[in-house]
């Protein structure tokens, strides 16, 4: 059960997000369309009862969302030092969310889950097998408690000498694993989806370097698509900004470089060592999404205890036997924890507490203090105190909570929290009524036609004989169905009429999960539909009837660009753009909104030459191809364009004019990328070829959904060829689409064969 049944919760979970996720992406959009400011997340650390009633007593002030985090230190199935397992963790929080009158989002998130990250496995030098046992069982535990974010952290090997950094393709491995293993889990057992949190700030992690980060993100990209996870993609990535346990200046410099790296994957950066920082203002203004705070509240705590020991000597003044003598409980206490050595500087190491200088003591005790609240000689101290000062109304406890709620409402005023509960109310009410709650991936439009085909080889239009079909078809759709069925958020914008073809296409696009909100039926007006035989050598042979029908238009330009904007990817194709010019006009204007708000924009030629004039042709193409960042031709329709008869040369002219990427399709060679990094070749898969109809168009999904997945361009290519190969070995132009999960076994596949 999550930890609160608050309105958001409720409207994020018919959105398909994880509510952490919601709030991230309603943020950013606020900040980037909108011009408010940037907000960054809080992340209180689950130190303590005391900090738990504080954080929620914070958010119920500022009106703001509020996050806990919790290592597997504090909250494990064994009772961590906090005594609490996840589920009574949970617990606990929903209980003390209802004392403090708090009805907002509260979230709950696994902090530093991996292997050794828990300090008796290090200290009782568990062996690889046994301590990565343990963190599947806390991760799953906290799956079933319902917690909303796990952070993935496997980058420490105690195995390693000392000062060495665990491998990175190593860190990736076993982040996918955990991450692979939470999944299954989830899955299994029916509960809802989970946000991912990976990376972190430690120097023995080797993500400490900004190349090597973006190592990480490309590798984990890599393998999380070849294993299907790519619907767990992590929202949150961990980074140096500068802090540490001996450093307080966030270096806002140095998030702005990361932030820049972890936007190009569709993720935020979280910092972790944000306790006593010197400039918490600078976290929203570097676009920092969270930050974790943990011990500079435990030390809060610690002063106002002292506080009232403090008060508790003035009021008892020479009934020395009534004093509970809490300090010195607790110093005893951290004493014997033992935790106080692991922050020790190398010239501290073999000393005793009492030989260290006060100044560390001091800081030591305040930062252990969080290991031992619960150790009985502190809990009776801390009760025999508040029971001293316990005077005249006094509430000791309340003064405690007071003190770290007032500290924790400096974070929320520094990261723009204040008032944020009805400004995401606001938004999650717009964005639930966009497609794909307004955050769409990849967008086709255009014609919406049937297929009926000859179901052998030469067998001509011109002679009586069968047809199989109806299939779905027209290149964009068969396009957005490819896109969709690889796990991209697809749209279309298209027509179909109010007959059995029509009713037939958007049975499947439900099928396959495309959004149909700006597909529209067009009265009195029947679906458009092409015939189409097969030659021996290979060819195929079309007559369509689009022309008049329903399928030869687009719903109202505005209502199209409306649409358009909620998109990060606008994909057209010649043949839409030529078959009627409102059609046409239509298109660019959503290639031009998408362009306008920070997307991108591919075309596929996909015109026939000898139905049109070359100069015909690219008339039609040329205004969409400068408005393109990919341009996907086949044969000789790179010439075509640019008036170059050398293929090649006709690619390179394509990126001269301001395409990013030209990819030339070369059919069961594969393909040829061209791109201002250089020209690679990347070689095609082998099958038994059925039906080339839409091989074409799944080839344009699998290179588009790797180039949005921030794949090299050599992979993405991969991926095209493999997808277009499947779709030949099937008939029907979209009986050939398959999940990703299919495509990358066939990869796997043919990479042994």
């Amino acid at each position: 059960m999550a930890a609160d049944v608050s309105h958001l919760r409720r409207i994020a979970a018919r959105s398909g997000l994880t509510l952490c996720e919601a709030i991230l992406r309603s943020f950013a959009h606020l900040s980037i369309k909108k011009g408010a400011p940037w907000r960054t997340l809080l992340a209180v650390s689950a130190n303590s009862q005391a900090v738990v009633e504080a954080a929620l007593l914070a958010a119920k002030e500022a009106d703001c969302p509020i996050f806990f985090a919790a290592t597997l230190n504090q909250v494990d199935p064994d009772g961590g030092y906090t005594g609490w397992t996840h589920a009574r963790f949970a617990t606990v929080v929903r209980q003390t969310a209802k004392k403090t009158g708090f009805k907002g989002p509260v979230l709950l998130g696994v902090d530093h889950a991996g292997p050794w990250l828990r300090d008796r496995h290090t200290t009782e030098k568990w062996p690889y097998r046994r301590t990565l046992a343990a963190v599947k069982k806390s991760l799953e535990s906290a799956i079933e408690a319902g917690f909303d974010l796990l952070h993935i952290d496997p980058t420490v090997d105690r195995k390693l000498p000392p000062g060495r950094a665990l491998d990175i393709n190593t860190i990736v491995e076993r982040t996918i694993l955990l991450i692979k293993t939470c999944e299954d889990f989830r899955r299994k057992r029916g509960l809802p989806a989970i946000a991912y949190e990976v990376g972190t700030e430690e120097v023995h992690g080797g993500l400490a370097d900004e190349k090597v980060f973006s190592v990480f993100l490309a590798g984990l990209r890599k393998q999380m698509s070849e294993e299907g996870l790519g619907g767990a993609w992590p929202c949150f990535i961990v980074g140096k900004v500068g802090t540490d346990l001996d450093t307080t200046m966030f270096s806002p410099q140095v998030a702005e470089e990361l932030y820049g790296t972890a936007n190009r994957y569709g993720m935020v950066l979280k910092g972790h060592y944000t306790d006593n920082v010197e400039n918490p203002a600078a976290y929203p203004s570097s676009k920092m999404g969270g930050a974790n705070v943990g011990p500079e509240f435990t030390e809060v705590e610690c002063d106002a205890l002292f506080e009232l020991e403090s008060m508790e000597t003035a009021l008892l003044k020479e009934a020395a036997n009534s004093h509970a003598h809490f300090k010195q409980a607790l110093r005893d206490a951290v004493i014997r924890s033992g935790r106080w050595e692991k922050w020790l500087h190398p010239a501290e190491m073999g000393k005793s507490f009492s030989e260290l200088s006060d100044e560390r003591q001091s800081w030591l005790l305040k930062t252990g203090a969080r290991y031992i609240w619960t150790d009985r000689a502190v809990l009776a101290a801390r009760s025999q105190l508040y029971a001293n000062v316990k005077k005249d109304g006094f509430d000791p406890h309340g003064f405690v909570v007071n003190r770290i709620s007032q500290q924790i409402l400096k974070y929320c005023r520094a990261f723009n929290l204040y008032g944020t509960i009805p400004i995401l109310e606001a938004e999650f009410a717009r964005r639930s009524r966009l497609p794909f709650w307004g955050e769409g991936q990849v967008l086709a439009a255009g014609e919406m036609i049937v297929e009926m085909m000859r179901p052998s080889v030469g067998q001509p239009l011109d002679v009586t004989g069968e047809f199989k079909g109806p299939y779905a078809s027209g290149a964009p759709a068969n396009f957005a169905s490819a896109s969709a069925r690889i796990g991209k958020r697809t749209g279309f914008v298209g027509s179909t009429g109010r007959d059995g073809f029509g009713q037939l296409l958007r049975d499947r696009f439900k099928q396959d999960g495309i959004n149909s909100t700006s597909i529209v039926s067009v009265k009195r007006k029947t679906t458009g539909c092409a015939f189409v035989a097969y030659d021996k050598d290979g060819g195929r042979k079309f007559i369509f009837h689009i022309a008049g029908t329903a399928s030869d238009r687009l719903p109202p330009p505005a209502q199209a660009v409306r649409y358009a904007e909620s998109f990060r990817h606008l994909h057209l194709m010649g043949c839409s753009l030529s078959i009627s010019r409102s059609m046409r006009e239509t298109c660019i204007a959503m290639a031009e909104a998408v362009k306008k708000a920070g997307g991108s924009v591919s075309l596929d030629p996909n015109l026939r030459p000898e139905l049109l004039s070359a100069e015909e042709c690219r008339n039609i193409l040329l205004p969409v191809v400068s408005l393109s960042d990919i341009v996907l031709p086949s044969g000789g329709e790179a010439s075509l364009l640019v008036h170059e008869t050398d293929g090649n040369k006709a690619c390179l002219q394509l990126l001269e004019m301001g395409v990013k990427v030209v990819v030339l399709k070369l059919g069961g060679r594969g393909c040829r990328v061209f791109s201002a990094q250089g020209t690679i070749d990347v070689p095609g898969f082998k099958v038994k070829a059925v039906d080339p109809t839409g091989a074409g168009d799944c080839f344009d999904a699998g290179f588009i959904s790797g180039y949005l997945d921030n794949l090299p361009l050599y992979e993405a290519a991969r991926l095209a060829n493999a997808m277009g190969a499947l779709a030949a070995s099937r008939m029907g132009p979209m009986e050939g689409t398959f999940s990703l999960k299919e495509v990358m076994a066939f990869m796997k596949e043919q990479y042994r064969a």
